[in-house]
This record gives C-alpha cells, structure tokens and sequence, in this order.
C-alpha cells in the first residue's frame, strides 16, 4: 500500500472516531437524563413500599388521610418550577417531621437517630413519594402485597385440598387493606427531638403549586368573593367548617349578633374524622384542661353548649342553641386534635 494510500485510510479512520465519540458526547446527556429519570422511579418505588408497611393505615391507602392527615395534597407538591427555596423548606418539614414526630399526636418519630426504625435514606424515599404525589406508585404496592397474600392462600387451599382438610378463607381486599379507625389501640407521643410551630404550619399548607395565571386567578378571586356575598350566612346562623382551610382548623364567623337562639350548622371537609364543641368557659382557648386520652376534661373545662357527633367526611350536624353575650370557644375533642390547636374563640355581641 503506497503512502498516499495509507494517509487517507489513517483520515478516514480518524473521521469515523470522531463522529463516534461525537455521537457518544451527544448521547451522553440524554443518557444521562434518562438515568436519573430510572434512579428517581426506583427511589419513590421504594418509598411506596416503604409507605405501605409502615404508614398506609394511619395515612390512608393512597395518602388520603384518616386519623393522620391528607399527605395526598398540593401543598406538599413540588414542580420543575418550583423555586429552590421553597423546595427546600417543604423538603426539610417532611423529613424532619417524618423524622421527629409530633408530640400530642399519633405521629411517631421514626428516625433510628432517635430510637425510630427508619434510616435517613429510608425517610428521604418517603419524602421524594410524597413531593412527587407517586401516590400511583402505592397502590400499586397495595395491589402487590396483596396478590402476594393471594398467592399464599392458594397454596395453602391446595395443601387442604390434598388432605381433605377444610379449606382457608380467601383473604379479601378490604380485610387487609385496612385503615386504623379506633384510635384507642394507639398512644399519643409525648415527647419528641422538635417539630415545627402551627404557623410554619399554616404557611405550607397554603402553597399553591399548581396555582392558575394571574388572570385566571383575579377572574377566580372575583368568582369566590361573589360566591361568598351570596352564601353568607343569615344573621342568627353559626356556620362552621372543620378543616377547611388545613387539616386541623376551625373556620367561623369571628364575631355574631345575639338575637335568641343560634342555629349551628357543622361540616367536616377531611378525611380525618372530627367533632365539634361549643364551650362557655372563663379560661383561654389554649389552656384547655386535657385528661391521659389526651382529649379536653369536659368534666371540669366548664359548660358545654353544643357537641356534635363524630363527622367522617362530608358529614354534616347542626343545632340550635341559646348564647348570651360573651366569648366561647369552639373545639374539636377527637383524641389529640385539641392539642394540635383545632380550637378557634368567637364573640357573641
């Protein structure tokens, strides 16, 4: 092969390498891409599993809520357009509530850190599950876990149908996918390593991740404040809203007019289960005298107006009753709610 040859074989090669490695560089931030897209899914994939074992039951299925509040929710949500900051903020409330519990409440700590049974690695999949709304991701892992159970019953029914024994019952759905409804069977944690205060609260439960352009939103704003001229109460009308406006508040005229009988209309918009008192009491509304099942001592707090039954969702109770002159305070006695400030106090003039 003679020189001439040689160079332009040398060239072609040269050629092909570059255009291959040039197709790889180019390549490569798309692989890349799609490799944190497959790490990211394993991880919420994870943190579904994780949900499902250990807070499906006071969370409900799919992070509904029941006797814990809704994790299924916006304000927990995050986007690609997300600022950082505020990233971070909702980020660190997760993990650091997830991690320390909420004294006065079912709410466990549950970092090994501090005698939990969770990793931090563990707590963060749950994070990423509950940021991301992967709540696809745990229904999945109920319809897994059950089909597993499912596999079992199988083959014990076949080991009872090979000895003539009496066959097991076919495990349902809705006897294992339970959610905790008694709260009896569970303790109110004491102490905890912190938590964050009801406003830090109050502020992240008013995020709106998702929320419309600003004209759409000023043409809602409109839409709201003529809705609510039109459904404002009549005068002599108490109308109160239990977790309307975040998941332990307690939303009511702050003041009304006296003239007779009060007639009390009660709705429950969470999927927790609450109640509501009226209570004529000289002492303040949050220094409430609470007993070892950590509810308000109607006993000894003062004279109770009014107590609805217990509400689960949607549901609705309404009264009458007479109130003269003077500060009441409304609260909700379902074991804990007190003490995570469901409580509000109105005037009457």
């Amino acid at each position: 092969m003679n020189t001439s040859k040689q160079v332009n074989l040398m060239i072609g090669l040269l050629f092909i390498a570059f255009l291959f490695f040039g197709a790889y560089i180019a390549r490569e931030q798309l692989r890349a891409e799609e490799a944190d897209v497959h790490q990211n899914e394993e991880l919420v994939h994870r943190g579904a599993e994780l949900y499902h074992n250990n807070c499906m039951s006071c969370h409900g299925l799919v992070g509904e809520g029941n006797i814990g509040p809704a994790l299924n929710s916006d304000f927990f949500r995050t986007t690609s357009d997300t600022p950082e900051g505020e990233f971070r903020e909702v980020y660190d409330y997760l993990f650091n509530t997830l991690s320390c519990g909420r004294s006065g409440a079912y709410m466990p700590l549950w970092s090994e850190r501090f005698g939990g049974s969770l990793s931090e690695t563990q707590i963060d999949y749950l994070v990423k599950l509950i940021m991301q709304g992967r709540w696809d991701l745990a229904a999945e892992a109920n319809d897994e876990h059950y089909h597993h159970l499912i596999e079992g019953w199988e083959a014990q029914k076949a080991d009872a149908e090979r000895r003539n024994a009496p066959a097991p019952t076919k495990p349902l759905p809705e006897d294992w996918l339970v959610s905790i409804d008694d709260t009896a069977t569970l303790s109110v944690t004491a102490d905890n390593c912190g938590q964050y205060s009801m406003d830090t609260r109050s502020k992240l439960y008013a995020r709106t991740p998702f929320a419309p352009s600003d004209e759409a939103s000023a043409s809602n704003e409109s839409a709201t404040q003529e809705t609510a001229s039109v459904e404002a109460p009549p005068e002599g009308v108490l109308v109160v809203d239990l977790a309307k406006d975040g998941p332990y508040a307690i939303t009511s005229a702050d003041s009304i007019s006296a003239g007779g009988d009060i007639k009390i209309q009660v709705k429950n918009n969470a999927a927790l289960v609450h109640n509501l008192r009226i209570l004529r009491t000289d002492l303040s509304a949050d220094s409430l005298p609470t007993n070892d099942q950590a509810i308000v001592d109607e006993d000894s707090v003062g004279e109770i107006l009014y107590a609805s039954e217990d509400l689960q969702n949607g549901g609705e109770a309404s009264g009458e009753i007479a109130l003269s002159p003077g500060s009441y305070v409304l609260f909700c006695n379902i074991p804990g709610h007190y003490q995570l400030r469901m409580y509000k106090t109105i005037n009457v003039e």
